[in-house]
């Protein structure tokens, strides 16, 4: 709640209060470790009825290739809004996604858009094929991912429509894609 002060202040310098704005942020890359409990991590918590399958396609391709030393982890590709007294967080994990030899940064993953609020978890939205624009460093996903600025998603949460806007950057170009609708 704005005080009168708060208000006053505000107005002096030139600021409006307003109860809802838009932001945008850039989803980065996040390493998951698939052998921790989804209970300390939230975005093993909203992928928590898809656990079993994906560490069964990784421990396929553990056995298929054991040369490779690899871990259980995927990537998940997140970012998260504060809106009020929720937080919105988009999950993207790279599970069956999809790519292609035209532009093999560019991939489409599946997302789930939640809300938290009060320790509780909503489903806003399920994106078969959510846009993720990254190009993998030398250690896969990675810092330099997430540094890279030819090739990045950014979102914009609009909390007074419920919506959020995908602006893919792809080899330095920039397009938007359609508007993701929160229920």
């Amino acid at each position: 709640m704005w005080s009168i002060t708060t208000c006053l202040i505000l107005a002096t310098l030139g600021i409006a209060p307003t109860a809802a704005q838009s932001a945008a942020h850039r989803v980065l890359a996040e390493k998951l470790d698939l052998t921790q409990s989804p209970m300390g991590n939230v975005q093993l918590q909203i992928w928590s009825d898809k656990l079993d399958a994906i560490i069964a396609n990784r421990r396929q391709l553990l056995s298929t290739v054991p040369n490779l030393n690899l871990k259980l982890t995927t990537t998940a590709f997140t970012t998260s809004f504060k809106d009020g007294g929720r937080t919105i967080v988009v999950s993207a994990v790279h599970y069956q996604c999809a790519s292609s030899h035209d532009t093999p940064f560019k991939l489409e993953c599946p997302a789930r858009i939640v809300e938290l609020r009060g320790g509780k978890t909503r489903l806003l939205a399920e994106v078969p094929d959510f846009p993720i624009s990254a190009k993998r460093g030398e250690a896969g996903f990675d810092a330099s991912t997430n540094s890279n600025t030819e090739y990045m998603t950014v979102l914009t949460f609009d909390p007074a429509n419920e919506q959020i806007v995908t602006k893919v950057t792809y080899d330095g170009e920039t397009g938007s894609g359609t508007p993701i609708k929160l229920r």
